[in-house]
């Protein structure tokens, strides 16, 4: 490099370690000049950092970390679905029927015709931050109530991570492995918890079975006469049929 005369010094800077200064020295007009300079280490030492955080979900440190390792696998196998649905490429066919029961269960004598829906998305859902804000469950009028479900968009969202806990569970039947979620202790909305499942041998997806937490608090404001019938119903729609409405509280 050039440069004019005059004196200079010459500085080194590294990461983690200390700056050195070589001592000033003169450059005359048109010189060409060599240094070699002989720089110490001198590692910089930082003071102490001490991390600390505290966990709303009880667990030992062996199964927590199990949790972490099969909620990473969850989240890898729920998140191309999460993807699909959000894409729209696909159309699922959707079939609606109908039918009225009597009291003494017999069908109507006529039967509504079934619909056929085309749908890019079979279960829809709020966004992961609105749920985990407001809860699963909405009022809409004075003895309405809109659900929500915890579709793969949702639990592989941050916002489903940071307010439920995770463990790992086992079938009975010994054929799948699962990971079990429910909402941090003292949630004071109306949340989920439940179960995903997978192959034990292969690994692959079954389900994600899901329950309402704290739903009968919000029964009982409509109506404590038919709470415990209505959240029955619920939690065997969701078992045994997602898409079964019943309008019955008797």
């Amino acid at each position: 490099m050039e440069a004019p005369a005059g004196e200079y010094e010459a500085r080194v800077r590294r990461i983690g370690f200390a700056d050195w200064t070589s001592p000033r020295f003169r450059l005359l007009a048109g010189e060409i000049r060599s240094e070699t300079f002989e720089v110490p280490v001198e590692p910089v030492v930082l003071a102490e950092l001490l991390v600390s955080g505290e966990t709303r979900c009880p667990a030992t440190p062996e199964a927590a970390a199990a949790a972490v390792e099969r909620y990473e696998h969850a989240v890898t196998a729920l998140r191309p679905i999460a993807e699909l649905e959000a894409s729209g490429r696909y159309r699922f066919r959707l079939r609606v029927e109908e039918r009225m029961l009597q009291r003494n269960r017999a069908t109507d004598d006529v039967p509504q015709p079934p619909q056929e829906l085309l749908v890019s998305r079979p279960l829809a859902s709020l966004d992961p931050r609105v749920l985990a804000e407001s809860g699963y469950v909405e009022r809409e009028d004075e003895t309405g109530l809109r659900y929500h479900v915890p579709v793969p968009e949702v639990v592989v969202s941050e916002d489903f991570a940071e307010t439920h806990c995770f463990a790992t569970v086992e079938d009975r039947d010994k054929d799948l492995v699962g990971l079990s979620f429910k909402p941090v202790p003292d949630w004071p909305n109306v949340d989920v918890e439940g179960e995903i499942w997978f192959d034990r041998a292969t690994g692959a997806l079954v389900s994600l079975e899901y329950r309402y937490t704290r739903l009968r608090e919000i029964l009982n404001e409509i109506d404590e006469r038919f709470a415990e019938n209505i959240e029955r119903h619920i939690r065997l729609a969701i078992k045994n049929d997602p898409f079964h409405v019943s309008a019955n509280t008797d």
